[in-house]
Parts: C-alpha cells; sequence; structure tokens
C-alpha cells in the first residue's frame, strides 16, 4: 500500500514538472506545478485538509520545517 502511494505521487510529481519553490525551471525553461497540489507544506497551524485537526510542525531544522497530521499522520 505505502509504495502504491509513493509510486502513485512520484508519477503525478513527474507529470507536473517537479516543484518549484523559488526559482527551480524545468529543462524548457517552465516552473514545476506539483507544489500546488502539496496538502500540508507551509501550512503549520492550518487545519488538515482531510480531518480539519491543526496541523503541527517541528522546529526549523538547516532552514526546513517538517509540517504533518497528528490524527491522519501517526
Amino acid at each position: 500500500m505505502l509504495l502504491d502511494e509513493a509510486r502513485a505521487v512520484l508519477a503525478t510529481a513527474v507529470q507536473q514538472r517537479g516543484t518549484s519553490f523559488r526559482d527551480y525551471q524545468d529543462p524548457y525553461g517552465g516552473r514545476g506545478g506539483f507544489l500546488g497540489l502539496a496538502k500540508v507544506y507551509g501550512r503549520q497551524g492550518e487545519p488538515c485538509l482531510r480531518c480539519g485537526t491543526a496541523l503541527s510542525s517541528t522546529h526549523r531544522l538547516e532552514g526546513r520545517i517538517t509540517v504533518w497530521c497528528t490524527e491522519c499522520q501517526r
């Protein structure tokens, strides 16, 4: 199940030409569209799109914050 989901997410990311956070461009100069499909990225404190629980986050580590739903992702 997890392997199937990981494959599906990766296939969608490839179809969307990757994730453009700042200045990423694909080989043709376009921006990736996968970030628009992110369910938790940059949404700490906001409600989970599945269950409504406020999204939790870790402290910043090397410039990154991990965000997750404490109910849906155990």
